[in-house]
């Protein structure tokens, strides 16, 4: 295992009020950094990762994002090649990681996806080293159909495993999607991520209560939800 370079240091990117939207070139000359940790959770924010924003970070060792809701989008941390540990923290709602989101990180090793939702693309960990382990603590995970990743769930109660087809059809726990809670779910974190990336694209990240609007609009009260799944019960 190569020990982290001897100049090396931690960026923390916090934020106090608003929400964290990363975009791609933000940050450069960031070969010195290690141990890069994101918080949008002192705001209950959400946390957005443009594509490509960190890709081939050759000292990267750690990675930690804390956020109400998250979304990786593709490529954010593709190529970093001494990337080992994540561990990815949506503090009440969803996590997104989108298509090689973190491909060909060779030395990646553990990573944990927490969220009450949490999504994967087929190609998210795209070469990823045999041994690495992927956990995820979670009432409902979304990914493809040829999504190969083994998936270790923590917590008491496994989730809803919900995976998409070719052709679009939905399976949860390899049934056919029939019941409202999870196509609720399903609906929350397509809608969600849809409605934010047109915000972003459209530039109106001026007005940072627009996300929350957004968030709040789509997610109900946990509890409320959490009531109608006796099968998963409490996390």
């Amino acid at each position: 295992m190569a020990a982290p370079h001897a100049n090396t240091r931690t960026l923390r990117i916090e934020t106090k009020g608003e929400d964290c939207i990363i975009q791609k070139d933000q940050y450069q000359d960031l070969d010195d950094v290690s141990c890069l940790i994101i918080n949008s959770n002192n705001s209950g924010g959400l946390c957005y990762i443009e594509a490509g924003s960190f890709a081939g970070m050759k000292n990267l060792h750690s990675l930690e994002i804390k956020g109400r809701d998250i979304i990786v989008c593709e490529g954010a941390f593709e190529g970093c090649k001494n990337l080992e540990t994540v561990t990815i923290t949506s503090k009440e709602h969803f996590v997104f990681i989108d298509d090689k989101a973190l491909a060909n990180c060779d030395r990646l090793r553990f990573v944990s996806l927490s969220g009450d939702a949490v999504q994967i693309s087929p190609n998210t960990f795209l070469n990823k080293p045999q041994n690495a382990i992927v956990k995820s603590k979670c009432w409902g995970f979304v990914c493809g159909e040829k999504c190969k990743v083994p998936i270790e769930f923590m917590g008491q109660v496994s989730p809803i495993l919900v995976r998409f087809n070719d052709k679009g059809i939905a399976f949860a726990n390899d049934m056919v999607v029939k019941n409202d809670i999870v196509t609720e779910v399903l609906d929350k974190v397509f809608q969600v991520r849809q409605v934010i990336e047109k915000s972003v694209a459209d530039k109106k990240k001026e007005d940072k209560s627009i996300l929350k609007d957004i968030a709040n609009k789509f997610f109900t009260d946990k509890t409320e939800s959490s009531s109608n799944v006796s099968v998963l019960g409490d996390k």
